[in-house]
């Protein structure tokens, strides 16, 4: 058994392994500086109401890009926000329920006519509930939301 095998042996290795190789340091794989622009670009972010998809949506539009927020919640005030934050208009919301795949398909065409084709698609929302739950379509919530909705997205759009 070699090192790497050994320190995710067990349960109890693995996960302080784990949780020790979270923190740390990690090669940058590249970063956008201030003389990076995007202009031209395309991106639609999932879950960009909130939290890092907010961050997301706000950076990306101060690079230039044209920023699609697809979101549950927040139309218009969250958009206003990232226009606000990043000095760019150039921000479009289209709504979206990732727990619905009807949702999901109206996105996709809904998007394919007001935005035309994406340059880039950041799947970040997710979500955790306490309990489980049902979607519209009988599948468990949690799993629709953070798997099944980001692999029937990419698969719209392609």
């Amino acid at each position: 058994m070699n090192k790497q095998e050994q320190k995710y042996n067990n349960p109890v290795s693995a996960t302080i392994n784990g949780i020790r190789d979270l923190f740390k340091n990690k090669e940058r794989v590249g970063t956008l500086s201030h003389g990076d622009r995007l202009d031209g670009k395309k991106v639609l972010v999932t879950g960009s109401s909130s939290g890092l998809g907010l961050a997301t949506a706000k950076q990306l539009a101060a690079f230039g890009a044209e920023v699609i927020m697809a979101v549950r919640s927040g139309i218009p005030a969250r958009g206003e926000e990232v226009k606000k934050a990043s000095g760019s208009s150039n921000v479009t919301m289209l709504p979206v329920d990732l727990s619905d795949f009807d949702s999901i398909r109206n996105l996709v065409m809904n998007g394919k006519n007001r935005i035309g084709k994406i340059d880039v698609l950041i799947c970040n929302a997710a979500m955790v509930s306490k309990k489980a739950r049902k979607t519209v379509d009988g599948l468990e919530e949690m799993f629709t939301v953070n798997y099944l909705a980001k692999f029937y997205l990419v698969n719209l759009f392609i």
